[in-house]
């Protein structure tokens, strides 16, 4: 299940595919404006913790993730929970 404010129905097929095969010719202003996105978000708390398939982020669903990679024996214990955007 998708949350509505993450989703929208586009009025069209889409164009092309989500493969980038060039680099997009933007303007210097449109990269500094990106660049300046974390800084805002990053002062909005947020109770959301899941993934994009809306499983609940928990220290068993990580380590799971990650050994299920990297199998071994070491420590993947989250020491610290915040939104990407904090630093």
């Amino acid at each position: 299940m998708w949350r509505a404010d993450e989703t929208g129905l586009l009025p069209a097929s889409p164009v092309g595919s989500a493969v980038l095969s060039e680099a997009p010719e933007l303007p210097e202003a449109w990269w500094g404006a990106l660049n300046a996105l974390p800084v805002p978000l990053a002062a909005h708390e947020t109770g959301r913790v899941a993934t994009p398939d809306t499983d609940t982020l928990t220290q068993e669903l990580v380590t799971e993730s990650i050994r299920g990679v990297f199998p071994g024996c070491f420590d993947a214990t989250v020491q610290r929970w915040f939104p990407s955007t904090r630093t």
